[in-house]
C-alpha cells in the first residue's frame, strides 16, 4: 500500500481538529419527500465528500424514488466530522470526506436527532437507515438504545459488518426492548454469524438478516424490500 504523505498528514491534522469541534455546530440536513408523508425516516450516509461523490448521489436518487413509492419523508443529515485518517488515505486521498465514526456516539446520535427535527418531529414514530459508516452508528444506537429518550421504531443497517462487545447490561435491555432490525450484509463480508444481527436473533429481537452480492454499495432493491417489511 502506498500513501500520499502530505495529504495523509494534512488529513490527520484536520481529523484531530474536527474531532474536537464536531459537535460545536449543528449538522446540515436535507429533507426528501412529502412533508405530509405517513412514514418518517432518517438516512445516515456512508463515507462522503462535499459535494457528494457519484456513489452517494446515486444512493440519494434511489432514496428519492423510495420516498415517492412508499410515502416517505426522509431526513438526510450530513456528518461534519472527517473520516479517520486511514479511511481518508484509502478512499478519499485527494479531498476531505466525512463519516459517522466519533467514539462519542451518544453526542453524535443526539446531533442527528436535532438535525432531523428540521424535517419532522422525532417524537413521532420514525425509522432509521444507515449505510456503511452510517450503519456502524446505527449498530451503536441499537446496542445502547436504553440511553436515549427518543428511539426509532425500526432500524436498517446496510453493509456495516463488525463484531461488537456485548455485556450483560446490553443483553438485558435488548431482551426487554426487542428492537425491530434489518441487517443487510455483503456476501463477501466476514461470517455473519459473528455479527450483531445473530446476537440479536439469539436474544429475542425482531431481526431479519439479508445478503447481497456486493461489493460495498447501497443495494436499492433489497433495501426497498426490507424497508417495506419494516413499515408493516
Amino acid at each position: 500500500m502506498t500513501f500520499n504523505l502530505p495529504v495523509f498528514f494534512l488529513s490527520l491534522f484536520l481529523f484531530s481538529v474536527s474531532s474536537k469541534n464536531a459537535f460545536s455546530a449543528p449538522l446540515n440536513v436535507e429533507c426528501e419527500g412529502d412533508p405530509e408523508a405517513k412514514n418518517k425516516v432518517i438516512y445516515l450516509h456512508g463515507l462522503d465528500t462535499e459535494p457528494s461523490g457519484p456513489g452517494e448521489r446515486w444512493t440519494r436518487d434511489h432514496l428519492a424514488r423510495m420516498a415517492a413509492e412508499l410515502d416517505l419523508q426522509i431526513a438526510l443529515p450530513r456528518s461534519n466530522e472527517l473520516c479517520p485518517p486511514e479511511a481518508l488515505a484509502r478512499h478519499s486521498p485527494d479531498r476531505p470526506a466525512f463519516c459517522w465514526e466519533n467514539p462519542n456516539y451518544s453526542e453524535l446520535i443526539q446531533s442527528v436527532l436535532r438535525a432531523s427535527e428540521t424535517c419532522f418531529d422525532t417524537k413521532e414514530p420514525f425509522g432509521i437507515i444507515g449505510f456503511s459508516t452510517g450503519g456502524h452508528l446505527i449498530n451503536q444506537w441499537i446496542l445502547h438504545s436504553d440511553e436515549f429518550e427518543i428511539k426509532p421504531n425500526w432500524f436498517i443497517s446496510v453493509a456495516a459488518n463488525r463484531s461488537y462487545l456485548i455485556d450483560q447490561k446490553i443483553k438485558t435491555h435488548i431482551q426487554s426492548d426487542r428492537p425491530k432490525v434489518g441487517f443487510i450484509f455483503e456476501k463477501k463480508a466476514p461470517d455473519t454469524r459473528k455479527t450483531l444481527g445473530h446476537f440479536l436473533l439469539e436474544n429475542g429481537a425482531q431481526t431479519g438478516l439479508f445478503e447481497f452480492e456486493g461489493g460495498h454499495y447501497f443495494p436499492p432493491e433489497l433495501v426497498k424490500h426490507v424497508l417495506t417489511e419494516q413499515l408493516k
